[in-house]
């Protein structure tokens, strides 16, 4: 049976609800163990752990990233207008998806914060490096966005809000948490879970997004051998 896109969608979709069920498990058992933990279910922590860099769902969220970034590739091939600004995400969803992998963002942070002299080291003063950048997305996007078809539109937007709401907005909430004098790791560990989850299901939303408008303009995506198109001769 051919892997339509409504199938990818909903196959990635499974594949989501089952990591973060793995990665609320993660939490909760980490929260009755004595630390440092025991062979055995510091193996699955390190596995599943949300919070983590080089997992599971590091991989699958990654993935996203480089999914979506063929997508908008294949867009910038399919539409005449705005084919520039096709180009240019996909390339910035491919760079995103290396981010993800390689903790590049993280690693920009930490030396942007002891450069500075400001924030001790930490990996989430990235946060504040983000803000002007998306800002300045926004701005130069702002017009292809507008032309976009109104449904492509406000899933665009949908998706975006939920992916940095999680990606900037949870991060933020969680970096202040962690300061605080009362910070509990637990608490932490939820609200990380809670960015990776927004993060993931803003890209999954994005996925679904542009294989709708592909499908719209008259693009047919499948994924498996080609249609019997009659018999031979």
């Amino acid at each position: 049976m051919p892997l339509t896109p409504e199938r990818l969608v909903l196959y990635l979709g499974l594949l989501l609800l089952a990591i973060l069920a793995a990665g609320a498990a993660i939490i909760v058992l980490r929260a009755g163990l004595p630390y440092p933990y025991p062979t055995g279910p510091a193996f699955f922590i390190r596995l599943f752990d949300l919070d983590a860099e080089r997992n599971l769902p590091t991989w699958f969220s990654s993935n996203l990233l480089l999914i979506n970034a063929a997508l908008l590739g294949l867009c910038g091939a399919t539409y005449t207008t705005g084919r520039l600004s096709w180009w240019s995400l996909a390339a910035i969803f491919l760079l995103l998806s290396l981010d993800e992998s390689a903790s590049i963002h993280e690693a920009a942070g930490r030396f942007a914060s002891r450069s500075l002299g400001i924030g001790g080291g930490q990996t989430q003063f990235w946060v504040v490096l983000a803000l002007p950048v998306i800002a300045l997305l926004g701005a130069v996007y702002w017009r292809f966005l507008t032309r976009l078809p109104a449904r492509t539109r406000r899933l665009s937007i949908l998706a975006g809000a939920v992916y940095i709401s999680g990606a900037v907005g949870v991060e933020a909430i969680g970096w202040l948490q962690s300061n605080t004098t009362e910070a509990s790791p637990t608490v932490y560990s939820w609200l990380a879970f809670l960015e990776e989850a927004t993060e993931m299901t803003g890209q999954l939303i994005f996925t679904f997004t542009l294989l709708d408008a592909l499908r719209r303009s008259g693009v047919s995506i499948r994924f498996g051998p080609p249609r019997d198109t009659g018999s031979a001769p």
